[in-house]
């Protein structure tokens, strides 16, 4: 029982570190959305990107040569691979490349 708690311990501790690595972006609606810029097509740095979803569309993805629009879905989280996970994968995944 005691190599189980221990396990389970250092499980705990490697958790925490990583989780203390996240970091949170909010952007609130611009009240005046004509005015509003995007970022040029890029992928994350990180491992993974987690995308909270509203009712606010624009989202758009790379996939064979194509930008293909991303239908938001409420209250969900879209996961996107990102950079790092290429890596420690050797190439097994690709990083999603998102356009403005």
């Amino acid at each position: 029982m005691a190599d189980y708690s221990d396990e389970m311990k250092a499980l705990a501790q490697r958790l925490l570190a990583l989780m203390s690595n996240i970091t949170a972006s909010y952007y609130p609606p611009c009240p005046r959305p004509d005015l509003t810029l995007g970022l040029q097509s890029h992928s994350d740095i990180g491992a993974i990107t987690l995308l909270i979803q509203d009712d606010v569309g624009g989202l758009q993805v790379l996939k064979d040569g194509e930008w293909l629009l991303v239908d938001p879905l409420p209250n969900a989280i879209l996961v996107l691979v990102a950079d790092q996970t290429e890596i420690i994968t050797n190439g097994n995944t690709k990083p999603v490349c998102t356009e403005p």
